[in-house]
């Protein structure tokens, strides 16, 4: 070989036409609204991003028409090309609409300025090589020379390569308050897990969800406020849409109109770019269910904690671009035992990554009985357990859900080991129901009583609620004199 041979591997270099079409089309089809959009996309690629030289001509055209905070149409852009002989040769108005027609939604041009960088840095690299070769094929080269050439060459490949150094002023970061889709449970905006043992009816949770939002009927420790209607995207891969889905989301009572489901999508980290395209088709997406996650981690290995983390790191920043929630369903791992924060099946990556972690675990005094139970929140108070059963309610199997709170903690609850700690409740519950039974008592007086009886207060409030003891205030003449535990009646 010598350095004027051609090197026939490098004869096509890397590039992505179609991603070169859809980031043009987000180009043009920005709307009104979006013109902040526009003028970021434009700053985000150069015209070596574009191998296609009719995209190159283009992009070049959308540079020379577009000005800062103003929208230019389809009409000006192909007048542009006109002037300058190109637009027959880039093939077109009809070549210029059928990029527009490519876009669902023209944010998603921020992940295809990233690819599209990513492929052009690739093509200097291939290019960079190619010299490289030729210049060792030189017999007039010494080795150092040759060092210096190659490191020059590879310099050049990523002299401009802009990477996120991370770093933030927070003097420019705006305060802003969590937004909720169902309040202290599962915010919008971010990733929540819910992780419980096969048959406990996590599914039918999560349908129950989808209805509630479909119909704008009030979640569950809310039921006299209703809720914006929305749309939900579901990723199941286990259940039957005829036979399972669709007869639990009517038991429900959802608005099937907008419930959605998915079936092209097999891998997060390959098909994020087409859930996203979805969602911006739909337009009111506030909700995506991922039913069970391990189904789609493709190659990723779900006990890596560093491959689990880059791939749930892009689906959380979409929810947060999109304002949405994305509720993941996973299983508990077999060790039956320790913080139920470790139950969570996998690597602890995915607890990690998720802002808020529920568990549905089965009430051991009552087989019928599931427990919904927070195991982990980063973004806000916790909001106490819930209970629920599956009941037939004519039009099918369904959640019917408890009003009375659940006083366990996640540990509590799914531990089955904790057995001597629920047998100290509940001889609490016994000893309240006891002392109480012949009228109400101070709360200072049941403190005393129960030191005597060497029962801990903080035993004691976990079983006030069991026992069905409430807290009145105590008056005389018209005036609040304190506080006394009397038992429900």
């Amino acid at each position: 070989m010598t350095r004027d041979d051609p090197i026939r591997l490098f004869a096509n270099p890397p590039h992505d036409e179609r991603t070169e079409m859809v980031m043009l089309g987000c180009l043009i089809a920005a709307p009104v609204d979006a013109r902040d959009l526009t003028d970021e996309l434009i700053e985000s690629v150069t015209v070596e991003d574009f191998h296609s030289p009719k995209h190159v001509a283009i992009f070049d055209a959308i540079r020379r028409v577009h000005r800062p905070d103003q929208v230019f149409d389809l009409a000006a852009l192909a007048h542009t090309l006109d002037a300058g002989g190109q637009l027959e040769t880039i093939g077109g108005v009809e070549y210029l609409t059928e990029l527009v027609e490519g876009v669902s939604t023209p944010d998603v041009g921020r992940l295809h300025a990233k690819t599209l960088r990513a492929v052009t840095i690739k093509r200097r690299l291939v290019s960079a090589v190619d010299a490289i070769l030729r210049e060792a094929a030189g017999a007039e080269r010494d080795i150092d020379a040759l060092a210096a050439f190659t490191e020059r060459q590879i310099a050049g490949v990523f002299a401009d390569h802009r990477r996120d150094d991370g770093l933030v002023n927070l003097a420019d970061v705006e305060p802003e308050q969590v937004r909720w889709l169902w309040p202290n449970r599962i915010p919008l905006g971010k990733l929540t897990i819910i992780g419980g043992d096969p048959g406990l009816g996590k599914s039918f949770l999560t349908l129950d969800l989808a209805a509630r939002l479909s119909s704008g009927t009030g979640w569950p420790d809310r039921p006299g406020e209703p809720i914006e209607p929305g749309s939900v995207v579901l990723l199941s891969a286990e259940d039957d849409m005829a036979d399972t889905i669709v007869p639990r989301l009517m038991a429900a009572g959802a608005d099937r109109t907008r419930v959605n489901a998915l079936r092209t999508v097999r891998d997060l980290g390959q098909d994020l770019l087409t859930i996203e395209r979805t969602i911006g088709g739909i337009g009111d997406v506030r909700l995506v269910v991922i039913d069970p996650i391990s189904a789609y981690c493709g190659r990723a290995d779900g006990n890596s904690n560093t491959e689990v983390r880059a791939l749930l790191a892009p689906l959380s920043d979409m929810a947060a671009r999109r304002g949405l929630a994305v509720v993941a369903v996973t299983h508990l791992n077999k060790s039956g035992n320790g913080p139920a924060l470790y139950r969570i099946m996998g690597s602890l990556g995915f607890t990690a990554a998720a802002r808020c972690v529920h568990g549905v675990t089965r009430d051991r005094d009552d087989r019928d009985r599931r427990l919904f139970i927070p195991i982990k929140s980063n973004v806000g108070p916790d909001s106490g357990g819930l209970a629920f059963r599956l009941h037939d309610s004519g039009a099918g199997w369904a959640i019917a859900w408890e009003a009375d709170p659940v006083d366990l903690t996640s540990d509590e609850a799914m531990d089955p080991d904790n057995a001597g700690e629920r047998s100290r409740v509940e001889e609490a519950v016994a000893f309240l129901r006891a002392i109480l039974a012949d009228g109400p008592l101070t709360p200072q007086e049941v403190e005393a009583r129960a030191e005597e009886a060497g029962i801990k207060w903080r035993t004691i409030e976990r079983a006030k609620p069991r026992a069905r003891v409430k807290s009145r205030q105590e008056r005389k003449d018209g005036q609040i004199i304190g506080w006394v535990w009397e038992l429900v009646k």
